[in-house]
């Protein structure tokens, strides 16, 4: 009998508990397969429960959420089990829902709950494949610098002044203002908050305000290795944006799907980089078409690599499936490819 594992975050923007109980009766109560689903608040609840579970085999791995549950949950697996399920029941329960778009799945939980409840043994589940990305210690789909952590700050409803908090004073962040500032945001919809976050971009890209055009036009001053190989420009301008994923399209959540890395699955083991100096303003008033069509970026540096590494001096940022970190250093490698479950 086929046994899973499904973890459910409570945070997601479409979780409900109805919507817990029907993913419950749909995959505990096959004929051929048994199981758990839990729902977490957070990292340490879902550590508790890995460890509670560590001892006991499962076939499949369950997960619902957005982008970064994806990311936090594979990466606690890894921690607690030492490996990961062979199978991943993907359900795009969360406000980004790149990793579920780009295996085919358009939200639909319920759909995977109901084929995941009918299957009875491990030969013929149908899925489809995406390259898993270790960054550092942690495990995703997709990783950017420069820019693209920048916009991921604003969605999450931060504001320019809080990043440079973040940056030169860290232990001062976040303030009492930037925490119900970010409350505040977080309960309006995902769509509204990538609007926002889309508007301050144009804003700075087109001089409309003074603080976000000094945001954005920030130099991301790191050296770059790929492959082991240091990169160099052949302008003599910085690197504005870089960034790398397991799949073509990135969004905030909106119906306006941009492909920044055409070609990203065209060769196996190899994860796509994207290396490109286009000012803010190039992006915004020459590029926006190419972006949306799939089509290579002016002034953009592509390349398959098996490793890509960055490292400054000073801290910079980075965001992980939606989720921003900081550090000096961050190594990037194509750890596996994970099977996901798509109803056929």
């Amino acid at each position: 009998m086929l046994k899973h594992f499904t973890v459910l975050n409570k945070k997601a923007g479409r979780f409900s508990p109805t919507l817990y109980q029907q993913i419950c009766s749909h995959t505990i109560n096959g004929e051929g397969i048994t199981g758990r689903v839990i729902a977490t608040e957070g990292s340490s609840d879902l550590e508790k429960f890995l460890a509670e579970s560590a001892a006991e085999s499962c076939d499949i791995l369950g997960i619902g959420g957005g982008d970064g549950t994806f990311a936090e949950t594979i990466t606690a697996v890894m921690k607690m089990w030492g490996d990961v399920p062979a199978y991943i029941a993907p359900y795009g329960i969360g406000t980004i829902n790149n990793v579920t778009l780009a295996v085919g799945l358009n939200g639909k939980p319920l759909e995977v709950a109901r084929y995941v409840g009918s299957l009875t043994s491990v030969r013929g589940i149908a899925y489809r494949s995406l390259s898993l990305l270790k960054i550092n210690q942690r495990y995703g789909f997709n990783v950017g610098f420069g820019l693209v952590p920048k916009l991921v700050w604003l969605y999450e409803g931060h504001s320019i002044r809080d990043y440079e908090l973040f940056i030169e004073k860290p232990q001062s962040f976040p303030t009492e203002a930037a925490k119900r500032s970010e409350s505040l945001l977080r309960r309006l919809p995902g769509r509204f908050r990538a609007l926002r976050a889309s508007f301050l971009g144009i804003a700075g890209a087109v001089h409309l305000s003074s603080s976000a055009q000094s945001y954005f036009n920030e130099e991301l001053d790191v050296e770059i290795y790929i492959d082991g190989k240091k990169f160099i420009p052949s302008s003599s301008r910085p690197a504005t944006a870089i960034m790398t994923a397991a799949y073509e399209q990135v969004s905030l959540g909106l119906f306006l799907m941009p492909e920044p890395l055409p070609g990203a699955r065209a060769v196996e083991g190899k994860m796509r980089v994207l290396i490109t100096t286009l000012t803010p303003e190039e992006a915004v008033t020459t590029q926006l078409a190419k972006l949306f069509r799939g089509q290579e970026l002016d002034k953009t540096k592509y390349a398959y690599a098996h490793e890509l590494s960055l490292e400054s001096s000073q801290p910079f940022l980075a965001q992980i499936d939606g989720d921003i970190y900081k550090g000096k250093r961050f190594e990037i490698s194509c750890d596996r490819t994970m099977k996901f479950i798509v109803p056929q």
